[in-house]
């Protein structure tokens, strides 16, 4: 059952909708550190894809590539750039997670996404 935000947490304003769809939009983001390894593998590897593609382009046109999008180089799925990510001070979880448990106090019907991110921490 759908439960509805509670009159005092719905936002008020159109900065407010828009601050709710930014920080929406923010959790897409960050949403593939809440799901299983393998989904998240899967999510890593298409990432590094896209960024080895825009490192060739980068190199194409005479430019400095950008970190972790040269493909000469270990890339986004490697084990140290992922193990970076878990344990670096702002990692994916140490940012998702209060993101994830505020705004699930402002929109309840999100709560399954903390729940997938507790489960995965």
């Amino acid at each position: 059952a759908q439960q509805e935000p509670s009159p005092d947490k719905v936002p008020i304003d159109e900065a407010e909708r828009l601050l709710s769809l930014q920080v929406a939009l923010k959790i897409s983001d960050l949403g593939s550190s809440a799901e299983t390894f393998e989904v998240n593998r899967r999510w890593v590897a298409a990432l590094q894809d896209e960024f080895f593609a825009q490192g060739d382009q980068e190199k194409a046109a005479g430019l400095p590539v950008s970190a972790l999008m040269d493909r000469d180089k270990p890339g986004a799925a490697s084990v140290a750039s992922q193990l970076g990510w878990y344990s670096f001070p702002t990692s994916g979880l140490q940012v998702a997670i209060p993101l994830f448990y505020n705004f699930t106090r402002v929109f309840p019907n999100a709560e399954p996404l903390m729940s997938s991110a507790m489960a995965t921490y």
